[in-house]
């Protein structure tokens, strides 16, 4: 945390950009705090923006009205608090795996969340702030679940659920890319246990049970949103660039670029500006489609291999394959088929991130279990 905050404090005193003029200081709602409170869950249920997101606003401009510093600081702290989660549900994915790392590799992944490069937008960009705080209140919300799940039919087991009802609300009203929640949920449940730790687990018609709310409630607000953006020129199928298959092949190129950035961040822009694709048969589109899908083959080889194998090798490959589908997951309302003018964005990648990011640590961290005992832990302190 205190890397993160050295990383960012000369961000404080950044000013305003872009999308900040229209979004903050042309944005009357937020310069009256009171009466915008009473409609955000009026405004949230309609499906409709960013509610969540434009109180954050209004709380800032009621506590300093215009100064940056306040907004950067608040998108500071948000980013701390998420990377503070993401430390969380890591620990609790290598638990349910049944992996004897825990502290460790948790730490080692929340602070490469923490500290990665691409996540500078979502920081240092005040009002892409809805990234991190929806971020945020998803990881919190799987972690609830997971308390409410494990708490089962119990007064605990109740308020768990009810919480993580309510922070998936609040996420949804912070930026929709808290819809693919529920089903994060059941790839969690699904994919990282072990036969010796899925025994002990709720049976799947329960668990199904406590997500059918956060589903209905899920479509709903989907289906508003996209209602609420026909006829844009920004985002929805009324984007004029091409239909929603020339949105999807581009994609291909826009999410075989968040990889190698996750790896190698240089030529980071604000804005890139990529051409749509128009036909499968460019080098670009086929090569990305490749690289993605032996991605995604090695996840589903990791899964049906180690599935039904305990031992820390079996609940490391695991841990990798949620990772690994994780990343595709997450990205998928904003990099899949409903079109987007800016088919390439930064920030879209930093809750993503996360399962690379997890994958890649206990990938080390098989490399390094075949160190003797005494050296192992210097060297992956080391490398982190």
């Amino acid at each position: 945390m205190t890397l993160a905050v050295a990383a960012y404090a000369r961000v404080l005193r950044g000013e305003f950009q872009l999308d900040d003029f229209p979004s903050i200081l042309a944005n009357q709602g937020i310069k009256q705090p009171a009466a915008y409170l009473r409609t955000v869950l009026a405004t949230l249920l309609q499906g409709g923006g960013r509610p969540v997101t434009d109180l954050t606003f209004a709380l800032n401009y009621a506590a300093a009205r215009l100064d940056p510093w306040s907004f950067h600081a608040t998108n500071l702290a948000i980013h701390l608090a998420a990377a503070g989660l993401a430390y969380l549900f890591t620990r609790e994915v290598l638990r349910l795996a049944g992996a004897r790392e825990g502290a460790g590799l948790a730490v080692a992944v929340a602070g490469l969340f923490a500290l990665h490069p691409l996540q500078t937008e979502a920081v240092s960009y005040v009002v892409q702030r809805s990234e991190a705080l929806a971020s945020a209140f998803y990881l919190a919300a799987l972690l609830l679940l997971l308390a409410a799940e494990r708490r089962g039919w119990s007064a605990r087991g109740a308020v768990a659920w009810a919480a993580a009802l309510a922070v998936f609300l609040l996420g949804m009203g912070a930026k929709v890319i808290v819809a693919t929640m529920p089903a994060a949920y059941l790839l969690l449940t699904a994919v990282v246990p072990g036969p010796a730790v899925r025994r002990g687990l709720a049976p799947w018609g329960r668990r199904l049970a406590l997500l059918a709310p956060f589903a209905a409630l899920d479509l709903l607000l989907v289906i508003r949103l996209l209602r609420s953006v026909e006829g844009h020129a920004d985002a929805g199928f009324s984007v004029p660039m091409g239909p929603g298959v020339s949105y999807f092949l581009t994609e291909w190129r826009a999410v075989a670029t968040y990889l190698r950035l996750l790896l190698w961040p240089s030529g980071q822009t604000v804005d890139w500006g990529i051409p749509w694709s128009r036909s499968l048969a460019e080098p670009a589109v086929l090569a990305s489609g490749a690289a993605l899908l032996g991605l995604l083959a090695v996840a589903a080889l990791l899964f049906l291999r180690y599935r039904s194998r305990d031992g820390a090798g079996a609940a490391r490959a695991r841990v990798a394959a949620f990772g690994i589908a994780w990343f595709f997951l997450v990205l998928a309302p904003t990099s899949s088929v409903v079109p987007i003018a800016d088919a390439l964005v930064e920030h879209r990648v930093y809750l993503a991130s996360w399962g690379v990011l997890a994958a890649a640590a206990v990938g080390v961290s098989a490399l390094l279990a075949r160190l003797p005992a005494g050296t192992r832990g210097r060297a992956g302190a080391a490398l982190a």
